[in-house]
């Protein structure tokens, strides 16, 4: 699950109630329960987008609206379909900057125009990490193979597959973050 807080200013639970619901329908997303003004469960985005964390993957996502004095608290939470929830918690800080995006029309709608960034340097560092960890663990696996080609030959055949996953996973996550950074470099 992603979280999202922000304070819209000088208004009511019930004027930013009508504006998610609004928005809500803009994004073609199903309300599935709702309490006016402070509750709104919704599903949102397309069943057949296999990367759970683009923007229009499937997710459920709630908001939670709360009046504090003239302020009015919005706390978004974002989950994604359980057939895309381990896609999300590899690529937590993919996941973490579009979803950032789909919700930033909304809270443009609300007044609001900052949106909390990703530090995609960190996002790198830990695409890089996971590289380095799948070539020990493929390389353990082949050298594993190689002495001990016998009933363990299972293992060490999974230590070679985790190995490659972890590579991949981990190069695809360094890309995505090479290309963020790119872009924000660019707009400064």
């Amino acid at each position: 699950m992603i979280t999202f807080e922000h304070t819209i200013p000088e208004t009511t639970t019930s004027k930013v109630y009508q504006t998610i619901e609004e928005w809500l329908r803009s994004q073609n997303a199903k309300v599935k329960q709702s309490q006016s003004p402070v509750f709104i469960e919704a599903s949102h985005g397309r069943g057949l987008q296999p990367m759970g964390w683009k923007k229009d993957a499937k997710k459920t996502i709630i908001f939670n609206i709360a009046q504090q004095d003239r302020n009015v608290l919005v706390r978004a939470e974002l989950k994604p379909a359980a057939l895309n929830a381990s896609d999300v918690r590899s690529r937590i800080d993919q996941a973490r900057a579009n979803w950032n995006e789909l919700l930033s029309d909304l809270w443009y709608r609300l007044g609001d125009t900052v949106n909390p960034p990703v530090d995609w340097e960190i996002s790198l560092k830990r695409g890089k990490e996971k590289i380095y960890v799948g070539i020990i663990l493929t390389a353990v696996g082949i050298l594993a193979s190689i002495i001990l080609s016998s009933i363990l030959g299972i293992v060490v055949i999974g230590l070679v597959v985790v190995g490659i996953l972890s590579i991949i996973n981990g190069a695809m996550n360094a890309i995505s973050a090479r290309k963020r950074l790119a872009q924000q470099r660019q707009a400064q």
